[in-house]
């Protein structure tokens, strides 16, 4: 028996899989993803942020977290909640229209996992490590449709 053999059982193949997809960055570009799950949540600081996991088709994780309320810069919030209603939009291939974050929330709380789309992936201009990508819908996914 080798030394390490009791500790076998510290971490599954599948748990340092999924970790190691949070390492290696995904690069820029665009890629199909079916959403995984997707929740109206609040960020260790209380703020609200919709938090997500949409897979590729090799089975990695994305991690899609959008900021709505930004406490240091309040003339962000505004254009955070845009972009996240513009996302959900093309989730659900019709235009939402914002009537405050309960009613998104609403939508959220809506959408079912399965829903495939073309997303296109980039980073802020801070993001040096690529730990948060930023997802925008390029096409919503049907029957038909090829996938590339």
């Amino acid at each position: 028996m080798g030394i390490w053999e009791r500790f076998d059982d510290i971490a599954t193949v599948d748990e340092v899989v999924e970790e190691s997809y949070k390492v290696e960055p995904l690069e820029e570009g665009n890629y199909v993803m079916t959403l995984q799950e997707i929740n109206a949540a609040e960020s260790q600081n209380g703020a609200p942020m919709i938090k997500g996991v949409f897979r590729l088709d090799n089975n990695r994780p994305v991690y899609y977290n959008q900021l709505l309320q930004n406490i240091n810069y309040p003339s962000m919030t505004a254009k955070n909640i845009a972009e996240a209603v513009a996302f959900l939009s093309g989730l659900i291939g019709q235009d939402i229209k914002y009537e405050g974050l309960s009613k998104l929330e609403e939508v959220i709380n809506g959408l079912e996992s399965g829903i495939s789309a073309e997303m296109n992936v980039t980073y802020g201009k801070n993001d040096f490590d690529k730990k948060y990508p930023k997802l925008k819908v390029v096409k919503l996914m049907t029957d038909g449709d090829e996938l590339f």
